[in-house]
């Protein structure tokens, strides 16, 4: 009887482990690719690895046309590339010219990380000789994409130090996907209630609106706690001072 590992929500990061028969099923083209579970025997390409890996770090490689003219000498500004890949922030850029003229890059054209756009300056002497301007834009994987209280993909250990710590606890969240589990873990490894959890409004680390009681005990059940000692805080505002009470009245953290 073949066996496979599923990831679980049960807590932690536990592993199960179910046989085909009962359920935990395997994509039969998945299947069919990995020799363990008796498929093909063909093996992947290196160079096509190489050439998907060249891909991913290479957001745009292209070049420019430019010709001068007799009328005289003219210098200008361009703006190259585009949008960054989903997923990905840019890294670094490459301009140089072949022929005649000359072009060099100014800088990236915006301060937003995920634009991959470059400003370049183009040279065209007063001959009616051409040249090509070839840039390359890099990007690189951004890994801290989203917020740790939202499922998506993996993140890094450097995006914090409470992603940090669910990630030393549970590699599967900064190798694989940020799940539902690993939000789950901000709370149950990090000891952090930033995201949240039960019947709230909004979590305990979030300043709003008056939070019920009792509507996180099922998680760690700070707010009854926290308004027994202030009741402001579930009678008129879950504020700034409630929010601060977080860490020496629950002994949680917001970060």
């Amino acid at each position: 009887m073949t066996s496979i590992t599923c990831r679980s929500a049960l807590g932690g990061a536990l592993a199960l482990v179910f046989s085909l028969a009962v359920g935990c099923a395997v994509d039969a083209e998945s299947a069919a690719g990995d020799p363990e579970l008796g498929g093909s025997d063909e093996a992947d390409d290196p160079a096509e690895d190489v050439a998907e890996a060249q891909q991913e770090i290479n957001a745009y490689y292209s070049s420019v046309h430019h010709c001068g003219n007799l009328g005289g000498a003219r210098s200008f500004d361009l703006v190259v590339g585009g949008d960054c890949g989903p997923g990905y922030v840019r890294d670094s850029h490459e301009v140089w010219n072949g022929g005649n003229g000359s072009c060099h890059a100014v800088g990236w054209a915006s301060n937003d990380a995920r634009d991959c756009r470059v400003k370049v300056n183009i040279f065209d002497a007063a001959t009616l000789n051409c040249g090509d301007c070839f840039y390359r834009i890099e990007q690189k994987e951004d890994r801290c994409s989203h917020d740790k209280c939202t499922t998506g993909a993996p993140l890094a250990k450097e995006c914090s130090r409470t992603i940090a710590s669910v990630c030393n606890a549970d590699a599967y969240c900064c190798n694989t996907s940020w799940d539902n589990l690993c939000v789950t873990e901000v709370r149950t490894i990090a000891n952090s209630l930033a995201c949240g959890g039960g019947s709230c409004a909004h979590a305990p680390c979030t300043t709003g609106a008056a939070l019920t009681s009792g509507c996180d005990a099922a998680q760690a059940n700070c707010v009854a706690s926290l308004c027994a000692v202030d009741s402001s805080c579930c009678t008129d505002a879950w504020d700034s001072r409630c929010v601060s009470k977080v860490a020496s009245v629950c002994g949680k953290s917001c970060n």
